[in-house]
């Protein structure tokens, strides 16, 4: 079980305000995004393990409007590092796909 970060406990938030002011269950907006009612618990308990898709279904469900921004930022004592993932091969390793 993931622990919420400030957004998600602001969007679990926002999700239940909306969602009773509809007059909504969690049942009913479950089922009206087609997921299950312990998803949309999760999302209004600010869980961050919740799939982006189903937030997706339920805020389109309420027709609550998210802005993204287009900066990403990283905390300054991150470590970012690559790794590999499935069977990707490193540039070095693939076929050349250069179209010149």
């Amino acid at each position: 079980m993931s622990a919420p970060t400030e957004f998600t406990r602001k969007l679990g938030e926002t999700v239940r305000t909306h969602r009773k002011a509809a007059g909504l269950t969690q049942h009913q907006l479950a089922d009206m995004a087609g997921i299950g009612r312990s998803t949309v618990f999760e999302i209004e308990k600010g869980r961050s393990s919740v799939q982006i898709g189903n937030v997706l279904a339920v805020l389109s469900v309420l027709t609550i409007r998210v802005e993204l921004s287009s900066r990403l930022e990283t905390a300054p004592d991150a470590k970012l590092k690559p790794t590999r993932v499935g069977n990707v091969k490193p540039e070095s390793e693939g076929d050349d796909c250069s179209m010149g």
